[in-house]
């Protein structure tokens, strides 16, 4: 739940996930044994980890053992939430939910739900064996459990009850929503069903999306740096980096305007497909960044500016279409059309890019 809030996909599926420990030491108490208990609030390693994850870092590690947890103080009455054990899901869920319940993670391999449910990670045949293997009817008095809704696409919930005898209901999408889902008999209203994309929250994901697209970079831009240091058979370093330096601008005007500056604009930018619009993108601030630092005076300007707008229309148009994976509005078959329409345009865009600094390269070794 509030899967497009926690949207940091996690690790891609593995077995060596080494967990993060869950709950303090009072644990619940229960006929299935001693549970761990998670409060509601957050703490500071818990907001740490948050951003750490938003930033990249450490962010195929960031997962809890499967398993049933307490939030707060259940009892046997209590609701049974279901949640990915990508630690910020679990967390997600706690924090904005507030109520006391038993919350049963399923291994989805450190993916968060929506995601999961797209790779078959979060699936019935998991909830199944996770209702076993916890004992959930000797931990509760009931035979519901709540599911996140943008689980859906990979649960047959009617299997879970013919398996289980637990029948899984579809909660709303966001887990601040829960409680009043609950008092209106385990119902969704349109809000509730309702997946938003808000200017915070669309930002808030892009800065993943351009930390990775940096680190990529780094090392063709080390590469390129060395090789343009040669001139005239003989080695500059100065000179070189300050032509690298120029390249790099585009490559780093590309990757934040198909990450940051898209996912701002993103409703109002002309076309359907993100590339298109992160190429399109790319290329009016590439535009602005050239015009700003008066391009046209510099030498071997004829080959440096359509190598600068090129470069960094493509890196744009690839950064923008990654977000697809950012927001529910996306269907994979869509994805799937515009990858193979889009791709052989930005590669080529790419390859001329290339073409013409290699080409200044070679002009200045002449």
């Amino acid at each position: 739940m509030s899967e497009n809030k926690d949207c940091c996909c996690g690790p891609a599926a593995k077995n060596d996930i080494k967990y993060i420990k869950i709950g303090c030491c009072c644990g619940a108490i229960t006929k299935a044994g001693v549970l761990p208990r998670a409060g509601f609030n957050w703490n500071l390693s818990d907001r740490l980890g948050e951003i750490g994850v938003r930033l990249g870092f450490k962010r195929m590690e960031y997962a809890i053992a499967p398993g049933l947890y307490a939030v707060g103080k259940p009892d046997e009455n209590s609701p049974v939430l279901v949640s990915a054990n990508y630690k910020l899901s679990f967390d997600v869920l706690r924090r904005d939910a507030k109520i006391d319940a038993w919350v049963l993670v399923i291994d989805t391999k450190g993916v968060n739900v929506w995601c999961s449910a797209g790779k078959g990670t979060f699936c019935d045949a998991e909830i199944i064996k996770r209702i076993k293997e916890t004992k959930l009817d000797t931990v509760v008095a009931h035979k519901n459990i709540i599911l996140p809704l943008l689980s859906a696409p990979g649960v047959a919930a009617h299997e879970i009850r013919k398996q289980t005898g637990f029948k899984a209901v579809f909660g709303p999408v966001e887990a601040r929503d829960i409680k009043k889902f609950i008092d209106n008999g385990m119902e969704n209203d349109t809000a509730m069903k309702t997946v938003e994309f808000p200017l915070w929250r669309r930002v808030e994901v892009s800065w993943l999306e351009m930390l990775t697209a940096i680190d990529k970079a780094f090392w063709p831009f080390v590469i390129f740096a060395v090789i343009s240091m040669i001139e005239n058979n003989r080695f500059d370093f100065y000179a070189g980096f300050y032509r690298a330096f120029f390249y790099g601008g585009a490559a780093l005007t590309g990757i934040v305007s198909g990450s940051v500056i898209f996912s701002m604009l993103l409703p109002y930018l002309p076309g359907r497909y993100f590339s298109v619009k992160g190429g399109l993108l790319g290329f009016v601030t590439a535009g602005a960044v050239l015009f700003a630092a008066d391009a046209a005076s510099m030498p071997s300007h004829m080959i440096k500016i359509p190598a600068f707008l090129l470069l960094s229309a493509s890196l744009s148009a690839f950064t923008a279409m990654n977000f697809t994976g950012c927001t529910t509005f996306t269907s994979i078959s869509g994805v799937k059309k515009e990858i193979k329409e889009s791709l052989p345009f930005i590669i080529a865009g790419g390859a001329v890019a290339a073409a013409l600094m290699i080409t200044e390269i070679i002009m200045r070794w002449l």
